[in-house]
């Protein structure tokens, strides 16, 4: 069981920098419409973090980094798009829990399979659909906000996450198309090369994410940037872990123990609620832990339906 301890280290991994992504909007982009705020810096920050894995494997793999020019422009694309999700993603997380964002994540399956059908034939089961109904049942339920007269929801935050995801599951989609004709360190190379190229687009055109990068690069360097790369590089070693451990076990069970990515997120959250409060809060009354746990059950419930069956 070995394999397990190292398919542990993703989603542990994963669920750290979803803290540190929170922490990072919390702590610098209150006022995100003013140039000294805004997730527009930390998309672009994000992104160019890539240059140094884009360097890491050049130089220590450069005879695998070769890739025919229209492949190459396919998975640049890849990187674009998961550039592009950052965008809903953080803006969902100036407004919300990171316990209550990152179950929604498991909208990637879901659309991951309607691409998969429509554009490599992949096919879906009716225990496979149960499955998605069961995913959307519960980012549902964890979107629901409760006051003293009623319940709505948070459709604002649903329909972020779902772009997001839907961004996501289309990069995951061109990578694979990719992948499988080209090498995977190449793949990898110009995946991060598409993700600079396109966080210096938005850096050159766009003057806010411009003027906003800039003002928190003179007032906030060192921690933002300490921060910033601390959670670029856990998510790094956790995509290398998680590439490893697919060499060991079968995809689906790496693919059931990441699905415990939103249940360690919560868990860390209680930690730093109750021991660390100025890096991270959760709600933790009686009510709020109840629902994130049935939402959670029931979203992972419907992973392994799709898994599995």
């Amino acid at each position: 069981m070995n394999w397990l301890i190292f398919a542990l280290v993703p989603p542990l991994l994963y669920s750290i920098n979803n803290h540190v992504d929170k922490y990072l909007v919390e702590r610098f982009f209150k006022n995100r419409t003013s140039e000294k705020g805004g997730i527009g810096s930390l998309v672009i920050f994000t992104g160019l973090i890539s240059i140094l894995f884009c360097l890491i494997i050049g130089i220590a793999i450069p005879s695998q980094i070769s890739i025919s020019f229209p492949h190459a422009l396919v998975i640049i694309l890849s990187g674009i798009l998961l550039v592009g999700s950052y965008v809903p993603y953080f803006s969902a997380l100036e407004y919300e829990e990171a316990s209550v964002i990152t179950p929604l994540w498991q909208f990637i399956p879901i659309f991951g399979y309607i691409l998969g059908f429509f554009f490599l034939g992949e096919t879906l089961r009716n225990i496979q659909i149960i499955g998605g109904f069961l995913i959307i049942l519960g980012a549902i339920s964890i979107s629901i906000s409760f006051d003293k007269k009623s319940a709505r929801i948070k459709k604002g935050i649903l329909l972020k996450m779902m772009g997001a995801a839907f961004l996501v599951s289309l990069s995951i989609l061109l990578f694979k198309i990719i992948a499988l004709q080209e090498n995977f360190w190449a793949s990898v190379f110009w995946e991060y090369a598409g993700i600079v190229v396109f966080s210096l687009f938005l850096f050159i055109c766009i003057k806010s994410y411009r003027q906003q990068f800039l003002s928190l690069m003179r007032q906030n360097t060192a921690g933002f940037v300490l921060v910033n790369v601390l959670g670029e590089v856990l998510s790094f070693i956790a995509k290398l872990a998680s590439n490893y451990v697919s060499l060991l076990v079968p995809i689906a069970l790496l693919l059931l123990v990441n699905s415990l990515q939103p249940f360690f997120v919560f868990i860390i959250g209680i930690v730093l609620t109750v021991f660390l409060p100025q890096l991270g809060r959760e709600k933790l009354s009686g009510r709020d832990i109840l629902q994130k746990f049935f939402a959670i059950g029931v979203m992972i419930a419907g992973t392994l339906l799709l898994i599995f069956f």
